[in-house]
């Protein structure tokens, strides 16, 4: 026998733990570095109900929104000669002109 003395971990302190690994960009081998126990055996708390955070995950679930398609609003889509030339608040966010 090796003489390490199993440790116990309360309730709350596995509440506590999952919680922290739930968080988003926090990973779990963090979190057990963090707290000296086996990731695994905190993936194993994360499964059981009486541990695992309440967070609803939204991805997992996809939503359809609803769309309208209607005729053009009054002057948005006007596409006449004079007004296809961009404007400063007319040019796309994701474009960078260098002169």
């Amino acid at each position: 026998m090796s003489g390490r003395k199993k440790r116990y971990w309360s309730d709350e302190e596995k509440r506590e733990i999952c919680g922290q690994a739930s968080m988003p960009g926090v990973s779990v081998a963090q979190v057990a570095r963090r707290y000296a126990v086996n990731a695994n055996l905190i993936f194993k708390w994360l499964k059981d109900s009486r541990f695992a955070p309440d967070v609803i995950d939204v991805a997992a679930e996809p939503v359809f929104l609803p769309v309208e398609l209607g005729s053009e609003m009054p002057g948005e889509f006007d596409l006449t000669p004079a007004t296809i030339e961009p404007t400063p608040a007319a040019t796309p966010s994701g474009r960078i002109e260098i002169e």
